[in-house]
């Protein structure tokens, strides 16, 4: 797999694969990777997947990215520095450590299921999907569609560059948890669109559904359902 990797062209997986450090799309590469329904792990102390150059995920409801790394804030399923295309599949775990997608280049979901650690679970918090930051303020994220969910720390954060949802699914919570936070955050450093979308905040405090709202531009027919 590091091999298809480092030389591009299309990768099927043929069966599970458990990586012992990042599967690294190098600079000027142009890589499709089709999950055909097995599972990509990483069991390295980092992210599982890093892409510099060009990478389109090919996936399904069965095809699965996650990490199994808990020791260390950070550990994402997917890397992004160079362009990205996710087109279904499965991303992330309730019990790794950061992003399902940590995005600082270019990146268009077109479909998949995206989740993060449970909230505080080995002292780990994370967003399920996060774009840029001060460093990366050019990063750019567009959601076509989307499953997020979990009793992670928030749903989709953009601390650097454009976030744009245009629609998905997105919920946050059971119901029975206390510790979570934002549906959509964003720093002084990032902006969000919501062009549609159906969220869903169970959680059972006051924080609310968006931090930072002056940088979050809303539009209909976005749908909101806060529960608490």
């Amino acid at each position: 797999m590091e091999q298809a990797a480092a030389e591009g062209g299309t990768a099927y997986l043929t069966s599970d694969i458990a990586l012992n450090e990042a599967l690294t799309i190098p600079e000027g590469t142009e890589f499709t990777l089709v999950l055909n329904g097995k599972t990509l792990t990483g069991n390295n102390p980092g992210s599982c997947l890093v892409n510099r150059g060009t990478l389109t995920i090919n996936g399904d409801e069965t095809g699965h990215i996650y990490t199994t790394d808990v020791q260390a804030q950070g550990r994402h399923a997917i890397e992004n520095y160079g362009t990205l295309t996710i087109n279904g599949g499965v991303y992330g775990s309730n019990q790794s450590r950061g992003n399902a997608l940590r995005n600082y280049g270019t990146a268009v979901i077109n479909g998949g299921t995206f989740t993060a650690c449970d909230n505080y679970v080995n002292g780990g918090y994370a967003y399920a999907i996060a774009n840029g930051n001060s460093s990366y303020d050019d990063a750019t994220l567009t959601i076509n569609d989307a499953v997020v969910y979990g009793n992670m720390n928030g749903a989709i954060a953009s601390d650097g560059g454009k976030l744009i949802v245009n629609d998905g699914t997105y919920t946050l919570g059971t119901g029975e948890q206390t510790n979570l936070f934002y549906m959509i955050y964003t720093s002084g450093f990032g902006q969000v669109e919501v062009n549609g979308g159906t969220f869903t905040r169970n959680v059972n405090n006051n924080h609310g559904f968006f931090y930072n709202l002056s940088l979050i531009h809303i539009s209909e027919p976005t749908r909101r359902t806060p529960i608490s």
